[in-house]
């Protein structure tokens, strides 16, 4: 079996890149990233290092047009406005209520999980072997609609949608779906992957230059918070 993880370089993805890895063995485990115009591309640096330190056979970069996105305010997007900072996910819900946040990008994960699968299946075809599309998915993200793209309703739509385009040869499996950020940072440390190539920032941005993790925005105090429950000190990378 082949397996193909969605891989952005933050934390989420990079330990189910590792877990993956361990399990089937860096011969059968490729990547998929993707450059569509976020304030965040030193993310794919971070994809780029990670997939090289633990020799995978595969790691493709597949780039979406931005101006796909041109309608939609997204902060997360280069050219609209700042990403909010100051407040995590949980207040942000608390002062506005269910619904998607300002850093939601229209359809991201519904666009990648179409790449993965058309890149799954070629996979499949090329080594005569079934394919498994892992994703990074965890409950912190669908709480409260802020992600309606992370929530198990989604991706369980996925996965039936792999399943028949592939006729049969594609599964999709998340198998951080009901985990909190917390299990993951843990489950990262218990594999000895290297967070400190990870970043997790929405913009990681300084005077212009991508150098750092601002330890600001809603995505850095998430995982200062899970750092904070796990006893340990959270550091921002750089």
């Amino acid at each position: 079996m082949i397996g193909i993880v969605s891989l952005s370089g933050g934390r989420d993805s990079s330990t189910l890149l590792a877990k993956v890895v361990k399990e089937l063995g860096p011969d059968k485990v490729c990547a998929i990233s993707f450059d569509y115009g976020s304030k965040h591309p030193i993310e794919l640096e971070c994809a780029k290092r990670l997939a090289k330190y633990y020799g995978i056979k595969e790691h493709k970069i597949v780039k979406i047009d931005p101006s796909i996105f041109s309608g939609s305010h997204s902060t997360l997007l280069e050219g609209r406005d700042e990403v909010e900072k100051g407040k995590t996910y949980d207040q942000i819900i608390e002062e506005n209520g269910e619904g998607a946040v300002d850093t939601y990008v229209p359809a991201r994960n519904f666009l990648f999980s179409a790449y993965a699968c058309a890149y799954a299946e070629s996979k499949a075809d090329e080594f005569n072997d079934n394919v498994t599309y892992y994703l990074g998915q965890h409950a912190d993200d669908a709480a409260g609609s802020a992600y309606p793209d992370c929530s198990p309703e989604f991706v369980d739509a996925i996965k039936r949608a792999t399943h028949l385009s592939s006729s049969g040869r594609v599964q999709t499996v998340s198998p951080f779906i009901t985990w909190h950020k917390q299990d993951i940072i843990k489950l990262g440390i218990e594999l000895g992957l290297p967070l400190e190539m990870t970043l997790s920032c929405y913009e990681p941005v300084d005077e212009g230059e991508y150098i750092a993790e601002c330890g600001k925005c809603a995505t850095c105090l998430d995982v200062k918070k899970a750092y904070e429950a796990l006893g340990l000190e959270y550091q921002v990378n750089r």
